[in-house]
């Protein structure tokens, strides 16, 4: 595995305008998985794409700081001819004491399902209990039914969609 294609989740639409996503605790989605996913706007160098540069991988962006659709994200990574789509997101909830990540595959994708066992494995032996595995769910378990990045690559290339934790 070569070439990871990496998704920040969601996105301003218009410059100015509100960004989609998740918000809570005066965060916002997209500021918190674009820096998790890159960050070199505030030259930080430990994250996401620098870490995989770092194993001498090719690190391919769907986007930077404007939002595309979920249709071109997919046409990024499928252009890319990348080894795997990882989309970066964060959840919200009404009850605060909501906590942990989550890793998101399209049902009975064994191929992907297996990747984020992998990817668990090393956020755990990175971070151990400090952050709590809410573990692999099938995408059509979360609030939006399916999710399209993961539908419109998964059949080329292992898809995962990461819930980075609670705003």
């Amino acid at each position: 595995m070569n070439t990871i294609c990496l998704d920040a989740g969601h996105g301003y639409r218009v410059f100015g305008a509100a960004p989609s996503g998740a918000r809570g605790n005066g965060l916002v989605e997209d500021d918190v998985v674009f820096g998790v996913v890159d960050g070199a706007a505030a030259g930080l160098t430990n994250r996401i794409c620098h870490i995989l540069r770092g194993h001498k991988k090719t690190v391919v962006m769907t986007r930077d700081k404007t939002w595309i659709s979920i249709q071109k994200r997919c046409q990024v990574a499928l252009a890319a001819k990348a080894d795997v789509m990882v989309s970066v997101h964060c959840n919200a909830a009404t009850n605060a004491a909501a906590k942990g990540y989550e890793i998101y595959v399209v049902r009975n994708d064994m191929r992907s399902k297996a990747l984020a066992l992998k990817v668990m494995e090393s956020i755990h032996t990175a971070v151990g209990d400090r952050i709590s595995c809410r573990g692999i769910k099938w995408d059509d378990q979360s609030q939006h039914s399916t999710l399209g990045v993961l539908r419109g690559t998964y059949r080329v290339m292992p898809a995962m969609l990461i819930e980075a934790g609670f705003l």
